[in-house]
């Protein structure tokens, strides 16, 4: 019921948000999902060689030159301006067809077609072109709808830039239109593009507003676990780790646990807890080190023990908020940061 769209694009990108492609895409396809998206040809690629078959949208610029790619593996391309798709128009060699999406500028600043001018000379060379490309959708996106920005004006100034750019074009029927994303879909009834929602951070239940809007029933769906390899006991006045940064003041059982800063979990995360099997908080000792970190444990607990990084334990939870939080960052970048040598496994 997102937006009220009749087709919901899950947004993929960047090894689906740091969740894994191969589990997601698996999940999304059995949820019935209407199309993907991501942000480089590289992953649309992948995804054909996964054998999805749906529309595949790559909502980051590829380049003209690459557009027999494109077409060969019927991925769906944003046309960001008018000389970008002339020169993909001329690279064009093979006999399929370039499925195309307009991307309009409307206040993001980041791609797309701001000129009103420039916008109807794009959609007038794509109907001249009807034998070479596919003109498929035309969309935006919102800067400010996970009130980021906490200002509705500016909200409402991307949308009347779209009704000032779209609105005058003769568009084929079959056009979609696509604004929505997951903060526009779950905060702003307005959103007038109803004929498809792009998903990302919605799907992953994170909250898209970091706290600033009103709460969403979304649930996370990632956790981190993995169980403790060594187990040792150390006397008082013994250092811990890299740079000897922590040391015992007391006899401590001390576990070391198989991830890292090269897994995406941050050196600065030293002091950060994680949580034992029974819900009791463990801090973090000493440097994150490259493929390890150290806990003070509260009492001996076996090898293979399993700790939760992210996740929740009973009535005690870490979430990847309370992490970027520590990083003075945002949930997104911690997720995306996760490194491809984490095994995921779907696990409900």
């Amino acid at each position: 019921e997102l937006a009220h769209a009749e087709r919901f694009m899950a947004v993929v990108k960047a090894n689906a948000y740091g969740h894994g492609l191969p589990e997601i895409v698996t999940a999304a396809l059995a949820a019935q999902v209407d199309g993907f998206a991501v942000a480089t040809l590289d992953e649309g690629v992948w995804l054909r060689h996964f054998g999805v078959t749906l529309p595949i949208y790559i909502l980051g610029v590829t380049p003209a030159n690459q557009a027999n790619i494109l077409a060969e593996q019927q991925l769906t391309a944003i046309v960001p301006s008018l000389n970008w798709l002339n020169e993909a128009l001329a690279a064009l060699t093979v006999a399929q067809k370039l499925p195309v999406s307009i991307g309009v500028d409307t206040g993001m600043g980041r791609i797309g077609i701001r000129d009103e001018a420039e916008l109807l000379a794009t959609v007038q060379t794509l109907q001249a072109a009807v034998d070479k490309v596919d003109f498929q959708a035309i969309g935006m996106h919102f800067a400010t709808a996970d009130g980021a920005g906490t200002d509705q004006a500016y909200f409402e100034k991307q949308m009347a830039r779209w009704h000032a750019l779209v609105d005058p074009l003769d568009l084929p029927a079959t056009v979609i239109k696509h604004q929505a994303n997951s903060a526009s879909a779950l905060w702003h009834d307005q959103v007038i593009a109803h004929d498809m929602v792009r998903v990302g951070a919605g799907m992953y239940g994170f909250d898209a507003s970091s706290g600033v809007l009103e709460a969403r029933a979304t649930q996370p769906v990632l956790s981190l676990k993995a169980e403790l390899v060594h187990v040792k006991q150390v006397a008082a006045g013994e250092s811990i780790s890299y740079g000897a940064t922590y040391t015992t003041t007391e006899p401590t059982w001390i576990g070391t646990v198989p991830v890292g800063y090269a897994d995406g979990y941050a050196r600065l995360l030293q002091g950060a807890d994680v949580l034992l099997p029974d819900g009791q908080r463990a801090p973090i000792i000493g440097r994150v080190t490259m493929d390890q970190l150290l806990i003070a444990l509260p009492t001996e607990y076996p090898v293979g023990t399993v700790i939760t990084l992210i996740g929740r334990v009973g009535q005690e939870e870490i979430t990847l908020v309370d992490l970027a939080d520590r990083l003075a960052t945002i949930p997104y970048e911690v997720a995306t940061g996760l490194s491809p040598r984490l095994p995921r496994r779907i696990v409900n």
